[in-house]
């Protein structure tokens, strides 16, 4: 039974000193398709490295330890296995720190999971407990992590003291990822899906491994190479930052005294209370349930032209986000060759569309709008070059295709900005208005063209959305 509320197979231990090692390492190898994980010094994608890993197969859970690693390379050079993961590049990245490299088909059952249920948490626990019935103390509650202790010493002490719940522990989450995986796998291919590529996409299944399967590895190249950073250059945009930031607090301090630049409490009694403003949502109220109008950036951006309190509070929180993202956070996830790993994240948007995390570089500001130049700071090697291209409107134009919608298709043939194109509809305002504000300066835009470009705004949310 081990921490699992169902009965599963034997765990079992291996180690260079096992009698049966030769002959796990031949079964190992004859393998089409098995699900591996590993136990780690720590999170760092680009310095960690296993203690222990394990695999499953068919109704075989073991567990063994790093250095046992180089001896199932044969395995690991098969093209054709198929590898089941949890978190496959998180894996990948771990055990390419120690040398291992599996050049086998990827399979990310976090992914699998996303296509069905897109709205719902993709951890392995979670997964189990949804798609199995299973479940299994997590690492916190197998090893009770102490005080100052990190998970590297929590598992060499279960090593060296109860060898049996680490390889209880271990070999859980090897088990559950190939379990998990071949019923979702049954489950997307039982989804039919629809699309304007019947020859090649029918089912979720389909749309897996013919396109989100192999993308993970696209996706841990990218993450391996990571980004290369000029330091230098971004620590030199944190004068200008710094001396913004405070022209903006004397300013604030000129005007009113002591007011919060902050969205505190004495933000919002100016800008709703004295200054009339209308909130466009509450907060959900926090411990004590006290519901309040919500001061985030949206409604900031929204009321900034009204109000300069507003404006100030705006601005105040782009130059504190900029510094903490991409001064003091790119230095803070820099490896010492000055390359940033960020996550591409395949399974967390709703639309589709990748996320970025651990940084977000996604957040990068865009040139236009960025007086400190911020992607100056991202930079090629020696010899290469970086080429920034970007498909316009892509998915409206997909959307557009696949409908056959005709007011659609006009504003496209009319090479028309589609979210402009469809606020004049929806709104009923000449296109060739919301074209000229959207050009104008901010500093000469008047009422009208606000309200033109906050049309085209909401058709854009909505458009996306």
């Amino acid at each position: 039974m081990g921490s699992w509320n169902t009965e599963i197979p034997k765990a079992e231990w291996y180690d260079k000193d096992s009698p049966g090692l030769g002959a796990l390492i031949r079964e190992v190898a004859d393998q089409k398709k098995i699900a591996i994980d590993t136990e780690t010094t720590g999170l760092n994608v680009w310095k960690d490295v296993p203690l222990f890993w394990s695999a499953s197969w068919g109704e075989k859970r073991v567990c063994l330890p790093a250095d046992t690693l180089p001896l199932f390379k044969e395995a690991f050079a098969n093209r054709d296995t198929h590898w089941y993961f949890a978190n496959a590049k998180y894996d990948m990245h771990i055990l390419a720190n120690y040398g291992i490299h599996i050049l086998g088909k990827l399979v990310d059952i976090q992914v699998m999971h996303s296509l069905l249920c897109d709205d719902e948490p993709h951890g392995l626990k979670y997964i189990a407990k949804e798609v199995l019935g299973w479940k299994w103390s997590d690492f916190k509650d197998t090893f009770k992590l102490g005080p100052g202790r990190t998970y590297q010493d929590e598992l060499m002490a279960a090593f060296h003291t109860d060898r049996t719940r680490l390889v209880e522990y271990a070999a859980n989450d090897a088990y559950g990822t190939m379990q998990a995986g071949e019923v979702l796998n049954k489950r997307l291919e039982s989804t039919v899906t629809f699309g304007g590529y019947p020859y090649m996409y029918n089912t979720l299944g389909d749309i897996f491994w013919k396109t989100e399967m192999p993308f993970t590895r696209v996706l841990y190249k990218m993450e391996r190479r990571g980004v290369l950073l000029d330091l230098n250059y971004l620590q030199s945009v944190s004068a200008p930052i710094d001396k913004e930031s405070m022209d903006i607090e004397k300013e604030r301090f000129r005007r009113h005294g002591s007011l919060s630049i902050s969205p505190s409490d004495d933000l919002l009694k100016r800008l709703i209370h004295g200054e009339g403003l209308t909130p466009l949502k509450w907060t959900k109220g926090g411990v004590k349930g006290i519901k309040k109008p919500s001061m985030d950036e949206e409604f900031l951006a929204y009321v900034a032209h009204k109000s300069t309190s507003a404006k100030m509070a705006l601005d105040h929180r782009k130059l504190k986000k900029m510094k903490t993202n991409f001064i003091e956070g790119m230095s803070k996830f820099a490896d010492p060759h000055d390359r940033v790993h960020a996550r591409f994240n395949q399974d967390t948007a709703r639309t589709g569309r990748l996320t970025c995390s651990a940084p977000p570089l996604q957040t990068i500001p865009n040139p236009e709008a960025d007086e400190f130049k911020i992607r100056k700071g991202f930079v090629a090697r020696k010899g290469f070059k970086l080429i920034c291209r970007d498909f316009e409107a892509l998915e409206m134009r997909v959307l557009a295709a696949q409908s056959g919608e005709p007011d659609m298709l006009k504003v496209f043939a009319n090479g028309w900005d589609i979210h402009m194109g469809n606020a004049s509809m929806v709104f009923n305002i000449p296109y060739e208005d919301i074209a000229k504000a959207k050009k104008k300066p901010k500093e000469q835009l008047t009422e009208y063209d606000r309200e033109c470009l906050e049309y085209r705004r909401r058709i854009k949310v909505i458009g996306f959305g």
